[in-house]
């Protein structure tokens, strides 16, 4: 709830890139979505409180160790297709970077300090950075960076959340469950929207057509 809402201002400092330095023009239908985000992103940022991770059970723990396998295997699915690729792919960067604050949160340092490099979560953040790192990077050459990125930044901060309230104990500050509800929804809205807006552009036919 405190640190991935902050990740929301991400997406206008690379709107801003993209128009001021990198000259490319979004539809005003697009600059509205990414608007839409933004807002429902903050709204989670106004329920944020500092808490403590709850220990969770074995099966989630292992599920989440091993959800990065499925995250690759979704990914080499979905770099294939031609005309969704880019959203779909900017989704899973979304998930994976949102499984490394996860696991960051449930990862437990005890001494000697050493010992974490036996702990399977640790090699789980590892992979769902990497595999994030490579899913964002191929999405990004299929379309504009602002429109990915919002994309990327809405998944990344919904699913932390969601497995948070879930699993890990998380409570919005006063028990604020409108704002929550209110930001996820606005970010799930923004990004449907932005999804079929920009990937029926001219510019996205362009850009698929080349991968």
């Amino acid at each position: 709830f405190v640190v991935q809402p902050i990740i929301a201002f991400s997406v206008v400092v690379t709107l801003i890139i993209d128009r001021i330095i990198l000259r490319k023009r979004l539809s005003k239908r697009a600059l509205i979505a990414i608007l839409i985000i933004f807002v429902g992103l903050i709204s989670l940022s106004f329920s944020a409180s500092a808490q403590k991770a709850h220990p969770v059970g074995l099966i989630a723990k292992w599920i989440i160790v091993f959800t990065p396998l499925l995250l690759a295997a979704l990914s080499a699915l979905f770099v294939r297709l031609k005309r969704y690729s880019s959203p779909l792919l900017a989704a899973l960067g979304g998930l994976a970077f949102g499984g490394t604050a996860i696991t960051g949160r449930m990862l437990v340092f005890t001494r000697p300090y050493w010992h974490i490099l036996y702990s399977p979560l640790l090699w789980s953040l590892f992979a769902y950075g990497l595999i994030g790192i490579l899913v964002f990077t191929l999405a990004l050459q299929r379309h504009h960076a602002s429109i990915v990125n919002a994309t990327m930044v809405a998944f990344e901060t919904i699913a932390p959340i969601t497995v948070g309230i879930l699993l890990l104990g998380d409570r919005p500050k006063n028990d604020q469950w409108f704002l929550v509800s209110f930001g996820v929804i606005l970010a799930l809205i923004g990004t449907i929207l932005i999804s079929f807006v920009a990937y029926n552009s001219p510019t996205a036919n362009k850009l698929q057509g080349k991968h």
